[in-house]
């Protein structure tokens, strides 16, 4: 089951994901379909970036973020600009 099926009907609060087949389209959709996600942690997921995590930022009602080996596409700077959200 990919993120965008998972997505629909969403009521998740919190979720878990690892593996490297996350995309950012996958995270957006869960972002945009889940609005009341409160916590998401995040690991071994090397094809995301920074855009999905912002998307999630200004998107969802995140209390708790965690990423975990996800590093390659991602830049502190651009997630500390959206910190504001959180």
């Amino acid at each position: 089951m990919g993120l965008v099926n998972l997505a629909e009907g969403c009521d998740l609060h919190s979720l878990e994901i690892y593996g490297n087949a996350i995309t950012d389209i996958g995270v957006i959709r869960l972002a945009e379909r889940c609005p009341n996600l409160q916590s998401f942690n995040i690991r071994s997921c090397e094809s995301i970036t920074d855009m999905c995590i912002v998307r999630l930022a200004e998107a969802c009602n995140l209390h708790s973020l965690t990423l975990g080996h996800c590093h390659n596409r991602i830049f502190d700077t651009d997630i500390n600009r959206k910190a504001e959200f959180m």
